[in-house]
């Protein structure tokens, strides 16, 4: 391992997601070194193998393990906002922080978040939001993640499913809240039941992300519900609107998202937040 410090700079930054983009532009820091390409969402149980620098001593280190669950999680840097997340028992520590997750010969993660007290339990950034950030900025800009406004829950209510002509057990997540601009659109309704997206079925609560935040700016998903006496499709517009620093409870018609650009200016630290979380530099 080569090491010398090597100047970058920040060329894109995500504070939603917690990625950024470093360019060197000293010449020779490529020479030698083949890129790796972006793999798959790993399943469960499989194994995957961390590399970074974190504190404790000067060299690369290297830890393993398995993946332990996959879910959404409040990404700690911004805080308020939850996206998919692998967790793993592979040691994650300060340091490890912008550090790959490999399997095999690919990237499957960026390490970025523990939480303080547990064991063998650490958090990295999966290919879909990895891959999210990276064409998101291939325009030269970094618009951030659409929200249809719509917040699911689990349908588990037996006597509402057979109201709706659901059978007892399977597809369905009941529309819980709207947004102001979601509902300003009209095309849904709070206790709609969200059968398919995109014709992906819809199954559990925990989809919001995978069902809503997949797309990029200006995309049309097509969605199939049930409500009352109506069913039918619809096809629901994401779209991802700039925020300036300060401002808060941005309203438009649509489906939106309302993001803070802060440039290249460096964000502090989450700490003593009430899950406990917190972030791995």
């Amino acid at each position: 391992m080569d090491p010398r410090p090597w100047l970058a700079r920040v060329e894109h930054i995500s504070h939603e997601c917690d990625l950024a983009v470093l360019r060197v532009d000293q010449p020779g820091f490529f020479d030698g070194l083949d890129p790796l390409p972006v793999g798959e969402l790993p399943k469960v149980r499989s194994p995957v193998e961390t590399s970074a620098n974190p504190s404790g001593g000067e060299q690369i280190s290297y830890t393993s393990g398995v993946v332990s669950r996959i879910e959404l999680q409040n990404y700690v840097h911004i805080g308020n906002k939850a996206f998919l997340s692998v967790q793993t028992d592979a040691a994650i520590n300060p340091g490890n922080s912008g550090g790959p997750v490999f399997q095999g010969d690919k990237v499957v993660g960026v390490a970025f978040m523990g939480i303080p007290g547990l064991e063998n339990t650490g958090f990295f950034i999966p290919p879909s939001v990895i891959n999210h950030f990276l064409e998101d900025i291939t325009d030269g800009e970094h618009d951030g993640f659409p929200k249809a406004g719509v917040r699911i829950v689990s349908l588990q209510i037996p006597a509402f499913r057979r109201y709706l002509g659901l059978d007892p057990t399977g597809d369905g997540a009941r529309i819980d809240s709207l947004s102001d601009y979601a509902e300003k659109a009209g095309l849904l309704k709070q206790d709609d039941v969200l059968l398919e997206v995109e014709g992906s079925r819809v199954v559990a609560a925990n989809q919001e992300h995978e069902v809503f935040d997949g797309f990029g700016d200006g995309a049309a998903r097509g969605l199939g519900f049930v409500g009352g006496e109506e069913e039918g499709p619809v096809l629901l517009d994401l779209q991802v609107i700039a925020e300036r620093v300060g401002v808060v409870g941005v309203e438009q018609v649509g489906v939106q998202i309302a993001e803070a650009q802060r440039g290249n200016q460096a964000q502090a630290q989450c700490v003593g937040r009430p899950d406990g979380a917190r972030e791995i530099h």
